[in-house]
């Protein structure tokens, strides 16, 4: 695992619409929101929402319903969603204090009508395990092997979507007589613990080593470490899923919520587990923002903070680093513009990003060679990310080699490999290779440890010769090859 500096990954829209097109970008997120804000509109914010629509290519069709905007024109130069859902978020000092309160109810209306779009492009997107392609799949694996930080604008859940179909926390550290830790990796676990999780777990007292926690439909899961060692995920401008009390400036109502039936949305269900709560989604704003007071929101900036300073690396993927979000730009300004990381623009254009970074004060030799462009940019990055993976583990395994040479001890290969709906782990006793394959690339063919049908495996200091050849590891399971992304030194035994 990698220690010290990480890997720091921001993710923009643009990577929620490779994932899927249904996710919208900005200007279709306007789009959908305009025709759903129609409803609320009353004599003082008719005019906004109006505005909202003509500068998002819509047009008014006769009388104003629900259905009144046609999906049809361009938007107008220089128009920006976000911007308008900051205006009407933050008290303006030319308004008077009623006309303020009707902006910002507007501003909780579009939280809703945001949410209700978000949710429906994340049920269409996820509705079946061959609805995506692999790349997003393999790259949250190789973000939860590197124990990347992952920085987000975006409201949507496709990085909590995708890691909880294939992360795993396996073969655990044993407590007393009770069974390892075994389990998918969970929100909370990206998250941290902030915000923190509703419905909260119910505690029971099992001895003074470990208490195991249930949640609704699941398994038991022993507390060895609460939370698994993964990627972390910082959602500075919040999600669909979070929800707070109107008003609360203290940050105590502020919890993400996991539906408990199916996976299902709820909506009664959500008000009964989170009564008179909200959603809570941030607008990209100045620094008075009142949300960026919430003690919450604060902390996640915090820990941006500190991810930034001590990055290894930057990819800004499918993020245009917009102006008007001044905050976010001051806080690059402030960390990565003063350090040597280098820097990846992964987007269609990455010009005007590189251009934006270097008005921030980064050095353009940091980025220039380092951008990832074309049609598919986030899948060809993803595919560069798993080489640079594969290449290390190679050189790992050099080492591990060397050691079980010398020590004559016993080495485990852990791998995680499998389509969304079949994912696995496997323990590395039983690893036999074929020999060096395809050039230089060294192929482990792997077997599970009850299969009767395996020969002993090989010591792995019986590699080393191939491993000398080798640049990358991949392994075979069936006839299907995948990088090899983690091992782990054990002792005389494994699994204990």
């Amino acid at each position: 695992m990698p220690a010290g500096r990480k890997d720091v990954v921001v993710l923009g829209a643009g990577f929620s619409r490779a994932v899927h097109e249904r996710f919208p970008l900005l200007t279709d997120l306007a789009r959908e929101v305009a025709p759903r804000l129609d409803r609320w509109a009353d004599h003082s914010t008719r005019a906004l929402v109006d505005e909202l629509a003509t500068q998002a290519g819509l047009e008014r069709a006769g009388e104003t319903t629900p259905d009144s905007c046609a999906a049809a024109g361009t938007p107008r130069p220089g128009f920006d969603f976000e911007a308008w859902l900051s205006r009407i978020a933050e008290d303006q000092p030319h308004l008077d204090a009623s006309e303020n309160l009707e902006r910002r109810a507007l501003f909780a209306r579009a939280a809703i009508a945001i949410r209700e779009v978000l949710v429906e492009a994340e049920q269409a997107a996820f509705a079946s395990n061959q609805s995506l392609a692999q790349w997003p799949y393999e790259l949250v694996r190789v973000l939860d092997v590197r124990q990347a930080t992952v920085i987000t604008m975006n409201y949507d859940q496709v990085i909590e979507r995708l890691a909880t179909r294939v992360l795993r926390v396996t073969g655990g550290t044993r407590v007393g007589d009770q069974p390892p830790v075994d389990r998918a990796i969970v929100i909370d676990d990206l998250y941290d613990g902030v915000p923190p999780q509703w419905p909260l777990r119910e505690w029971t007292r099992l001895d003074d080593k470990a208490r195991p926690f249930v949640m609704a439909g699941r398994p038991p899961i022993y507390e060895v470490d609460l939370r698994a060692v993964t990627l972390r995920l910082l959602k500075l401008h919040g999600s669909v899923s979070w929800f707070a009390a109107p008003g609360d400036p203290t940050g105590t109502t502020l919890a993400h919520w996991v539906p408990t039936v199916n996976g299902s949305e709820d909506e009664e269900q959500r008000r009964r587990d989170l009564p008179g709560r909200e959603p809570f989604i941030v607008p990209p704003s100045t620094r008075k923002s009142p949300y960026l007071e919430n003690p919450v929101v604060r902390e996640l900036w915090r820990r941006a903070r500190g991810a930034l300073e001590g990055a290894s690396s930057l990819a800004l993927v499918g993020y245009s680093l917009p102006a008007t979000d001044t905050t976010f730009a001051g806080l690059l300004s402030d960390t990565v513009a003063r350090s040597d990381a280098p820097i990846t623009v992964v987007n269609p254009r990455p010009g005007p990003v590189v251009e934006q970074l270097v008005r921030l004060g980064v050095d353009r030799s940091r980025i220039e060679g380092n951008e990832v462009d074309g049609d598919n940019p986030i899948a060809t990055w993803t595919h560069r990310l798993l080489d640079r993976q594969a290449g290390e583990v190679v050189r790992r395994l050099r080492e591990l080699a060397e050691d079980a040479g010398s020590q004559q001890v016993e080495t485990v290969v852990s791998v995680h490999w499998g389509a969304s709906d079949e994912h696995r782990y496997l323990g590395g006793r039983q690893v036999r290779s074929p020999g060096s394959v395809e050039g230089r690339d060294l192929v482990l063919e792997l077997r599970p440890d009850d299969a009767r049908d395996v020969d002993p495996s090989w010591p792995l200091a019986d590699l080393r010769p191939l491993l000398e050849q080798t640049q990358r590891v991949a392994v075979d399971i069936a006839g299907h090859r995948r990088a090899l992304f983690g091992e782990t030194p054990a002792p005389t035994s494994y699994g204990g």
